[in-house]
C-alpha cells in the first residue's frame, strides 16, 4: 500500500476516534455509535485493500 493511502487511512481512524471521544463527553449514543461502525469500516478497508494489493503483488511476480 502506498504511503499516501496508508497516511489517508489513519486520519480517517483519528477522525473516528475524536468523533467518539466528543459523543461519550456528550453521552450521545448515535454518535458514539456512528464513530465505531466508521471505525470498524476504515479498518474492514484496510485489512481488504492490503489483501488485495498483495494478492496482485504476487501475481505479478509469479509471471
Amino acid at each position: 500500500m502506498r504511503r499516501g493511502h496508508l497516511y489517508g487511512w489513519m486520519l480517517f481512524l483519528l477522525s473516528a476516534f475524536i468523533y467518539l471521544v466528543a459523543g461519550i463527553r456528550a453521552g450521545d449514543w448515535l454518535v458514539i455509535l456512528g464513530s465505531v461502525v466508521w471505525a470498524v469500516a476504515c479498518f474492514v478497508f484496510l485489512g481488504t485493500d492490503g489483501a488485495l494489493r498483495s494478492r496482485d503483488d504476487t501475481e505479478r511476480t509469479s509471471d
